[in-house]
């Protein structure tokens, strides 16, 4: 699934392609810190077009394994919890935070997850 972003916030598939393989590391962990999936990305560029580089961000997400997915979602702020930072990822999050909180207090929702599932786990692995 594709988010739009601000033009400003994205980086341009070109950039992605020229970039060294740290730099390439660089602007796609913010998008998702998997390790396994930023290392796919990094050395199947160059990608040369949207489209191509999501097909490619979508297979790789595809063969993650549950290992993968806790790492990434571990480095993501829980669900009203704030993001510390400054970088990207931190901005991103505090967009999406903002938009759970207006969205609980237009509804007057608050979101349910079944016990021990990821949504519900610190980075530690606990439940909470």
């Amino acid at each position: 699934m594709v988010v739009a972003m601000p033009e400003t916030e994205l980086a341009a598939v070109a950039e992605l392609d020229r970039a060294t393989a740290d730099g390439a590391a660089e602007l796609l962990r913010p998008c998702c810190a998997s390790a396994r999936w930023v290392e796919r990305l990094v050395t199947s560029r160059p990608r040369g077009s949207l489209p191509q580089l999501v097909a490619a961000s979508d297979a790789a997400i595809a063969d993650l394994t549950w290992p993968d997915i806790e790492e990434a979602l571990a480095a993501h702020p829980r669900i009203g919890e704030p993001a510390r930072g400054g970088g990207r990822e931190s901005a991103w999050s505090r967009q999406e935070q903002a938009g759970a909180t207006r969205a609980t207090e237009a509804t007057g929702a608050r979101p349910r997850w079944p016990p021990g599932t990821a949504s519900t786990r610190t980075a530690s692995g606990t439940s909470s």
